[in-house]
């Protein structure tokens, strides 16, 4: 069995573990840190395949309207209010408050978002905000986003193990403190062993990402299965909001998120007998004009909610 020791263990390889490693290295230089993925990094996961016809990255920067001084408090607002209002509200002005910080990182790192002529970084209208805050490279956000926080991980002193699978959170005895994970090294898997490797530590981050594979008909990648919720679960660990997985209109046949530019074109709603259903949804008196409004208004507003 192989044995390491390391300061700072990262269980993922989208966009949050890779973002938690870069600053565990930034405010440790000295500290060991270790990436571990069970597939290849900037390869496997959502982040680095999502794709639709414009994806976005939501941040409320100095230039984003309305333009006063605490924009940020809308964005938090719009995060509560699509949450139903049982979302984490002080998780949603956290996550607003820091999002042009968030964005500017990731522009210095390369990530080539669009603009406008005048330079200023171009955003549009989605998700239930009440303003533009949408900002984009084009269909390949997600992944553009992923290369550039590859390519920054791998500039760094950083460990990753690549094809390895967390099995085990290990506990003291006191069941009060992480001491370290066993690992499958599903390379090594059918040799002598198993390919199992224990990692010494007491500080570990799950950036693993969703469950939507559980689900029949999806659009996730096929890793996406809950690991972390199930390891986290095994030591005891209280979980939350498991309800807010995002549901929206998607096309199994290619995986894209049929977002925005789609609804706005007007298509056909047909279900599996070729039949348009979208009308016995309304009342009986409610013209095709104001049905086709409702589904151009749909793309300005992704998820299904309310």
């Amino acid at each position: 069995m192989n044995r390491i020791t390391t300061d700072v263990l990262i269980v993922g390889g989208g966009g949050a573990a890779l973002r938690a490693a870069i600053a565990a290295k930034e405010n440790y230089p000295e500290g060991d840190i270790v990436i571990v993925t069970k597939g290849i990094l900037g390869e496997s996961g959502i982040t680095a395949n999502a794709c639709s016809d414009r994806m976005a990255f939501h941040a409320t920067l100095s230039s984003t309207l309305p333009n006063e001084p605490e924009n940020w408090r809308y964005h938090a607002n719009d995060i509560y209010e699509v949450g139903g209002h049982v979302s984490d509200k002080d998780l949603a002005e956290i996550i607003a408050k820091n999002s042009a910080e968030a964005f500017y990182f990731l522009d210095k790192l390369g990530v080539p978002f669009k603009r406008k002529k005048d330079g200023t970084p171009d955003q549009f209208l989605t998700d239930g905000s009440i303003y533009p805050r949408a900002l984009y490279t084009g269909p390949y956000t997600a992944q553009h986003i992923e290369g550039a926080l590859v390519k920054k991980v791998k500039s760094m002193d950083i460990k990753i193990l690549e094809h390895n699978m967390l099995i085990k959170i290990m506990l003291n005895i006191n069941k009060n403190s992480v001491t370290g994970a066993l690992l499958i090294d599903k390379t090594k898997e059918n040799k002598e062993g198993r390919g199992l490797c224990l990692i010494k530590t007491n500080n570990i981050i799950l950036a693993t990402g969703g469950a939507g594979a559980i689900f029949k008909i999806n659009v996730f990648t096929p890793d996406l299965t809950g690991d972390g919720y199930a390891l986290a679960y095994d030591i005891g660990a209280e979980l939350t909001n498991l309800e807010f997985i995002q549901i929206g209109l998607s096309s199994v046949k290619t995986k894209l998120a049929c977002s925005g530019s789609i609804m706005r074109s007007i298509p056909r709603m047909v279900n599996d007998q070729g039949e348009e259903f979208l009308k016995k949804y309304f009342p009986e008196d409610y013209s095709y004009d104001k049905l086709y409004n409702v589904l151009f208004n749909k793309g300005f507003n992704w998820p299904v909610s309310v």
